[in-house]
């Protein structure tokens, strides 16, 4: 079969590139051919992958998602796909790997009602309703419980329409037999002392997934802590605002941006607690990363995956609307508390152990092929 994947812009360290990259990993292995549709490709590109760069002219991000739109629309005829699934939302797609949240809702929520008379918001939602609408023909991959349901509130989707994915960690995230021995070799290649904590922030996009409220919080550490505390923060952004909040509040000596890394299995066995106070983030599969590394997590409600770490009981989810203050006390409360880093860590291993963390890619696969079926029969 002929596969092909749209994604606006390909990045090697982002969380939902990683994901249609995995996917169409497992097409290939599956003997399927693969085209991939994209304005922009960072990084090596996969041999197998057929690869069409869309050249885009237009000024003002909606103006040239619409523009992508367009173009994509307009050459996907002549691949004559068997199934296409992007993970923007455009038009024209068989499916949708739903890794942004509802922007209708989002819209309604937070912004007045001229906002919506903008071309920005007839742009999005258009592209939003092509793949929402009861009347589109796009099967929804969501990837965390619940997810559907702003969507069907705005679009009236039909329940049939969505499916839901299990977690796709890869396997080398998993806590190893020598875990010990590579969280003390990792640790003394940043200097870390037995006793040193490490805080541990992982992912692109610094303002959404809330790099500032850690550092506030790391600042405001009663001073025997901030003195034996370190924060590393992993992920392909521009640091200079965070570095400058950094020094501004006296901790740049304790903040350390190391950009996109390969050795994350490695860093998430060497730190001591995970923070992704996330102002927004659908699913933040970094979570259940954490969790089969058995590495304990502070997060906030609004990361999708927050219901496995409540489920795992490996850590605290932090309530909405955010408070800057409550991140503050819990930070300081699971570093003070005898044996509650452990206790947490304890109970990531043990779910770990017995839930489904590793198919994602597995299933979408099988959901591509079923369309592709139908489409030709």
């Amino acid at each position: 079969m002929k596969i092909a994947a749209v994604i606006y812009k390909f990045f090697p360290y982002g969380g939902i590139q990683l994901d249609m990259l995995r996917i169409i990993e497992e097409c290939n292995k599956r003997g399927h051919e693969v085209a991939v549709f994209t304005h922009k490709w960072e990084g090596e590109c996969p041999g197998y992958v057929k690869l069409h760069l869309i050249p885009l002219s237009a000024a003002g991000n909606h103006s040239r998602m619409a523009e992508f739109d367009r173009k994509v629309n307009a050459l996907l005829p002549e691949e004559n796909a068997d199934a296409v699934f992007g993970v923007n939302r455009i038009s024209g797609l068989d499916a949708y790997f739903a890794g942004d949240t509802c922007y209708t809702a989002k819209a309604f929520a937070t912004r007045s009602w001229l906002y919506r008379l903008m071309p920005r918001y007839r742009t999005y939602h258009r592209l939003e309703k092509a793949v929402f609408a009861p009347e589109a023909n796009c099967k929804i991959m969501l990837l965390v419980p619940g997810q559907e349901a702003e969507f069907k509130q705005y679009f009236n989707t039909p329940d049939d329409r969505f499916m839901l994915l299990p977690p796709g960690i890869p396997a080398d995230r998993c806590r190893t037999d020598n875990a010990g021995e590579i969280r003390k070799r990792k640790r003394m290649e940043f200097n870390l002392a037995k006793d040193d904590v490490m805080l541990l922030q992982i992912g692109s996009g610094f303002i959404t997934k809330g790099v500032e409220r850690s550092i506030r919080a790391l600042a405001e550490l009663p001073s025997a802590w901030r003195s034996k505390t370190r924060f590393f923060v992993v992920g392909a952004d521009n640091p200079a605002k965070f570095i400058k909040l950094a020094e501004k509040l006296n901790v740049a000596d304790k903040v350390e941006f190391l950009g996109g890394r390969n050795d994350v299995p490695q860093l998430l066995m060497a730190a001591d607690l995970m923070l992704h106070p996330a102002i927004n983030d659908a699913t933040a599969t970094v979570l259940a990363e954490a969790i089969v590394a058995g590495l304990p997590v502070i997060c906030t409600k609004v990361c999708g995956f927050s219901t496995l770490i409540k489920q795992a009981n490996s850590g605290i989810v932090l309530p909405e609307p955010f408070c800057q203050a409550e991140l503050n006390r819990n930070l300081e409360k699971v570093l003070e508390a005898p044996g509650m880093l452990q206790a947490y860590q304890d109970n990531a291993i043990m779910y770990a152990d017995k839930a489904d963390f590793f198919r994602r890619q597995q299933v979408a696969a099988d959901a591509l092929e079923e369309i592709a079926k139908r489409k030709q029969k």
